[in-house]
């Protein structure tokens, strides 16, 4: 099967596009908010200078010190939480990370089948799977719509401490650039099947209006 696996790989692994790992991954801790950043929530980041803008769904905003722009990398979570709102209110604690390739990287359009095909082989678990071991992942449902795949799995190996096992995850071409939406919930927090995939809906259609295209 042909589907510029080698593209496609770089999207779907659990690093940015420079190659870094990102800051959420090695200090993410529920309700601990030490990785988010200072500096004022913004719902929108540009990244690779303002070719790509990076959006997530309301409610969430960019966390500056996690994201990666120049890497095409860009994490969001609540708003509040970010602000570290002392307001009593219950913040979710979801995870939304963008990560957008390279210009030439678009692989989906016209190849939706294609990868739902390769995300049920071993080859596609390896490429989901934090650990790269394709026995730790077990997809259980993708859905294709022109444009857009998304898939749900579970890794028995989470991406970091905390998370729990259930992972979301969106792959669109936008502007020549492969772009893949992740999302993740707190192990002590989880979504479920239907919130989950609503959720990453709501995010696939707010990055898309952000660099309008039709959602």
């Amino acid at each position: 099967m042909r589907f510029g696996f080698l593209a496609l790989s770089l999207v779907l692994c659990n690093c940015s596009a420079d190659g870094e790992t990102p800051a959420f991954l090695a200090g993410f801790e529920p309700g601990a908010g030490s990785i988010f950043s200072a500096p004022p929530p913004n719902p929108q980041l540009g990244l690779f200078g303002g070719a790509i803008i990076a959006a997530g769904p309301e409610g969430f905003c960019a966390d500056r010190r996690a994201s990666r722009p120049n890497g095409g990398f860009a994490l969001f979570a609540s708003c509040d939480l970010l602000a570290m709102d002392e307001s009593g209110a219950v913040a979710p604690r979801q995870l939304i990370s963008i990560q957008a390739g390279r210009p030439g990287s678009a692989t989906v359009s016209g190849q939706e089948v294609a990868l739902n095909a390769l995300l049920h082989t071993d080859a596609g678990a390896t490429i989901l799977s934090a650990s790269g071991d394709a026995a730790s992942v077990t997809v259980s449902r993708v859905e294709v719509s022109p444009g857009l795949v998304m898939v749900r799995f579970a890794d028995v190996v989470p991406a970091a401490e905390g998370l729990h096992v259930h992972e979301w995850r969106a792959f669109m071409d936008v502007g020549g650039r492969l772009v893949t939406i992740g999302l993740r919930a707190p192990a002590a927090a989880p979504l479920s099947e239907r919130a989950g995939l609503a959720l990453l809906r709501q995010a696939a259609s707010a990055f898309l209006q952000a660099n309008s295209l039709p959602g």
